[in-house]
């Protein structure tokens, strides 16, 4: 009989207990099969052999899934039986319980760490608040370097549908609408996103589930990757299927629904952008990012007042390409040319100047200048056709 009416959990359906030399605990609660060895936790050993005794089952439970010996990799972040804790303050929120559950059951909670401590760094309270649970919630999966994503609805030539008047810190703007082709890191200014979740259309870099962006999209879907540190709102409207950011990158087209919980990111440290690339340290030799082309690289592209300089270099490794060339047209679009040693030319457009750095760098490296070609350029950028 039940001793202890205050029990949440029902008695153990199985059960069975060894003492003396290799004791342990076997127990079956709710379905799941629970084992604690005396060795695991003398401590826990014993008060879960007390709570059998008094029939305390929420008490046994507790004691069979201890969080024994749960280092965390993430700095700031501790994990023990008392809960999660980040630099020392405890939290208590839906990622808490779920980075809780997954230590509890031995699996692999290092990627939702890194997403606690790239939240913890974000500014807004209600944003830190919520984010999770937004995210939970409309089945949006994070990837393994606490980056999380989403879909954006666009039009068919990877312009956003809406447009306005925000300077970007990062990214291609025409006539006010926003280029989001694949590998572009789309960024602007915190403070020029609106931070009221009670405002439904106002400014700020939009992302949400696959039902928001389909309904929104007017030919082309894709899915962006974002760090939650630069989460602004998650406006009430549109029954909390969007949210509101300063930042994010491309990373590729919609193919099918995101299912799996967990993704490997795009956004690898050295591939953010133009931020991360830090180039040669000198500004009299030839290289091909210099501070000033980095700065222009990263702005609103204006060559009216501020004109940018054609880059290139040779392929002498290649029995094909003789030579690649970057610049700005007269529709303010990035263009990338590969010029073949026939004398033709194969023009992408969109094409960031990061990513042809990435390119030279390749190259320069002894790298097949057609491999990264083919991999990074022509499966990704769109040709022009003359």
């Amino acid at each position: 009989m039940n001793n202890n009416s205050n029990n949440q959990r029902s008695a153990p359906s199985a059960k069975i207990i060894r003492l003396g030399e290799g004791a342990f605990i076997t127990v079956v609660m709710d379905g799941e099969s629970l084992t604690l060895r005396a060795s695991d936790s003398q401590e826990s050993f014993d008060k879960a052999l007390e709570a059998c005794k008094a029939e305390d089952w929420d008490l046994l439970y507790t004691c069979m899934r201890p969080v024994k010996k749960y280092v965390s990799e993430i700095k700031g972040v501790e994990i023990n039986e008392n809960g999660v804790f980040y630099n020392g303050e405890i939290i208590n929120n839906t990622l808490s319980k779920r980075i809780l559950d997954f230590a509890l059951s031995g699996l692999d909670s290092k990627p939702l760490c890194k997403f606690l401590e790239k939240l913890m760094n974000n500014p807004s309270r209600r944003a830190v608040n919520e984010l999770y649970t937004f995210l939970e919630h409309q089945n949006l999966p994070i990837t393994d370097n606490g980056n999380f994503l989403a879909y954006k609805g666009l039009l068919s030539n990877y312009y956003s549908i809406t447009s306005g008047s925000a300077q970007l810190i990062q990214g291609t703007v025409k006539s006010g609408s926003i280029y989001n082709g694949i590998g572009e890191v789309i960024e602007m200014k915190r403070n020029d996103v609106d931070d009221d979740k009670d405002r439904g259309c106002s400014y700020g870099l939009h992302a949400g589930t696959m039902e928001y962006a389909s309904g929104f999209a007017q030919g082309k879907c894709v899915i962006v990757e974002i760090n939650p540190a630069d989460v602004v709102s998650i406006p009430v409207d549109c029954n909390f299927q969007k949210l509101r950011t300063c930042k994010y990158k491309v990373v590729g087209e919609y193919e099918a629904p995101l299912v799996e919980p967990l993704y490997a990111s795009n956004w690898i440290e050295d591939d953010i952008g133009d931020e991360d690339w830090s180039g040669c340290d000198c500004t009299d030799c030839d290289c091909v990012e210099t501070t000033e082309t980095a700065e222009a690289s990263e702005t609103t592209l204006d060559t009216s007042s501020n004109p940018i300089e054609v880059f290139a270099f040779d392929t002498p490794n290649s029995s094909w390409i003789d030579f690649v060339e970057w610049g700005v047209n007269e529709e303010l679009d990035r263009v990338l040319s590969v010029v073949l040693r026939t004398g033709e030319s194969m023009d992408f457009i969109h094409v960031p100047l990061w990513q042809f750095s990435q390119f030279q760098k390749s190259v320069e490296s002894g790298q097949s200048a057609g491999k990264f070609f083919h991999q990074f350029i022509k499966s990704v950028y769109e040709q022009i056709q003359y």
